[in-house]
């Protein structure tokens, strides 16, 4: 696929993990992805300069965007790491060398960022601070706004047998009645 084209690929999915996660949440919600694309800054809150001096973080998550680079061709293009600020702005910091940084100067690279921690732009982060939050309830830790997991309803139970597999519907009841094992 030609280079123009790749500019344009749509990122299709983020992957966040650390910050306290015991595991790693996909997001596909439309809303963050159109405003989450690997070639854009819409992520950053550009207005701001970067920080002179690396901030106090307690929680540092990995943000990695996918992107739809051809039919069957989903990659890894960009990523970030994001660090709420409970009292402001959070923080996202651009990997200036590593593995990170070759990963992302491969997409794009953004001189005077990179290597850097910048404010992560306001309406972004109102949406994967709600993803993180949605995560972290499924993942069985405390929502990072202060709620406690939902309850689990057990309509029936059958004592488990040699050889039986059960799997968990991640989607929580609220949003799709009926989930269940």
């Amino acid at each position: 696929m030609a280079a123009a084209m790749r500019a344009k690929a749509p990122t299709v999915r983020i992957m966040i993990a650390g910050g306290g996660l015991t595991h790693s949440i996909e997001v596909t919600d439309p809303q963050l992805l159109s405003i989450s694309h690997a070639w854009s800054s819409e992520f950053l809150d550009t207005s701001r300069a970067p920080i002179a001096e690396a901030p106090q973080v307690n929680l540092k998550y990995e943000i990695s965007f996918y992107s739809q680079i051809d039919l069957n061709d989903v990659r890894k293009t960009c990523v970030i790491y994001y660090s709420p600020n409970s009292s402001g702005q959070g923080f996202i910091y651009l990997p200036g060398t590593g593995t990170g940084w070759y990963l992302n100067a491969g997409t794009i690279i953004r001189q005077g960022r990179d290597g850097k921690w910048s404010y992560a732009a306001p309406a972004w982060e109102a949406l994967i601070k709600a993803a993180i939050a949605r995560g972290s309830v499924l993942s069985g830790i405390r929502d990072i706004r202060g709620g406690a997991p939902p309850e689990v309803v057990i309509d029936e139970w059958t004592k488990p047998q040699s050889g039986w597999l059960y799997v968990l519907d991640p989607r929580s009841a609220s949003d799709h009645p009926g989930s269940r094992v």
